[in-house]
């Protein structure tokens, strides 16, 4: 089934190792934060063999090693499959284009989504596009950053010349000047402006994860620990748990273990369902109508269409269910130690592909049926990333 997982995703890899999210006419995008994700695929040793980021409380200070580890970004053992290298370079390209905007805004902190560092670009131009769209994602930011470190943490050759150092530290400074810590963002599913539990996560990840190459202003990241804390256990005023949380866990390792504990399970409790985990407890995007049981129908709305900011339609099962989640939850367990578990979950994912190693972005509501976001590359990429985790605990395939 690896192996199938592993050729449907070669389908939606790009020449420049960028991943379309999906083979619809709605995903035919690049998605910074799903090629982030998607790419700890490759990183050919899993991101769980890593030391934890932090497992600590916010007040800790830095570590020894941490102050006196050598800032110089350039790998000194390269890797004989450049594949993740590839990805993250093109990102970087992407982002040269708008280094104008980046200089500007690590000076002026943005105010309006457009300002912000755009999460979404055209699959055949990677410029950025004009529709109005909840672009300001930190955690997407937080992502790229967070998957730079981890790649020069495997030794990989991720900064290839002066200018990525430099663009690097602008996205510091960025996060800095954007005061990310209190700054209401889209979040992960590009919906209303709050502040989200999950970017001040993706971000704090990111910075911290840095911080033995760049410098990294260590009150900015106890900033960003505590802020995280004041809002656990909530993802936001809106949203009492979401999805999106379990980043905390993998792949960002962010919170001590009783923490994480706490976080799936109320994951599990109030969001998992049959074939994935919804969102959070009121989505309406490709929602069943109520009481229709056999002809499901879509959210009016696009993916970044604003969610009601006043508070979620009370759960009645008809939220969508994302396949991702369940291969992200067996990753939450994996790091905890619970390879029982993991190792359910992985089971799970294969019983809701719709044929072997495709997986949809969600099913609706309590029905098997899929949404046409399918294969979902970020979803497929999970899987594989759990069946490697597993396969490398047992020193051998499944």
């Amino acid at each position: 089934m690896r192996d199938a997982a592993h050729r449907v995703l070669e389908t939606l890899r790009m020449s420049n190792g960028l991943y379309l999210a999906s083979t619809s006419d709605a995903y035919r995008y690049v998605w910074i934060r799903d090629v982030c994700y998607i790419s700890l695929a490759f990183l050919q040793s899993h991101p769980l063999s890593l030391t934890p980021q932090l497992q600590v409380a916010p007040e800790r200070t830095p570590s020894t090693e941490l102050q006196t580890s050598p800032r110089h970004p350039q790998s000194t053992h390269p890797q004989p499959d450049d594949r993740y290298e590839q990805t993250y370079h093109s990102m970087l390209d992407i982002f040269h284009q708008y280094r104008w905007k980046l200089d500007y805004h690590a000076e002026h902190r943005p105010r309006e989504a457009f300002e912000y560092m755009h999460p979404r670009y055209h699959a055949d131009t990677l410029r950025e596009l004009e529709e109005p769209w909840g672009n300001a994602q930190n955690d997407a930011i937080g992502a790229f950053l967070y998957g730079i470190a981890i790649g020069l943490r495997h030794g990989k050759r991720m900064i290839r010349h002066e200018a990525d150092c430099d663009l690097i530290n602008q996205f510091i400074r960025y996060l800095t000047t954007l005061a990310f810590w209190e700054d209401a963002d889209n979040g992960m599913w590009e919906e209303n402006r709050e502040i989200h539990a999950s970017s001040i996560g993706a971000c704090t990840a990111g910075l911290l994860a840095l911080q033995p190459w760049f410098t990294v202003d260590w009150d900015v990241i106890r900033r960003g620990m505590t802020a995280l804390y004041a809002l656990l256990p909530r993802e936001s005023a809106s949203k009492d748990c979401d999805l999106a949380q379990l980043s905390l866990i993998y792949p960002y390792q962010l919170v001590p273990p009783d923490v994480a504990r706490s976080i799936v399970a109320r994951v599990e409790s109030e969001l998992l369902r049959d074939r994935g985990v919804i969102r959070y407890k009121g989505d309406q995007y490709y929602r069943r109508a109520e009481g229709e049981a056999d002809h499901a129908q879509a959210h009016t709305g696009h993916p970044g269409a604003p969610g009601d900011p006043t508070g979620h339609a009370p759960t009645d099962h008809t939220e969508a269910e994302w396949c991702l989640g369940l291969p992200w939850l067996g990753l939450c367990w994996f790091t905890l130690g619970d390879h029982a578990r993991a190792l359910s979950y992985l089971s799970r994912t294969e019983q809701v592909m719709t044929r072997p190693g495709v997986l949809p972005e969600l099913y609706y509501g309590g029905t098997d049926r899929p949404n046409p976001q399918t294969p979902l590359a970020w979803a497929v990429s999970m899987y594989i990333q759990l069946f490697d985790a597993l396969a490398g605990l047992r020193g051998s395939t499944l």
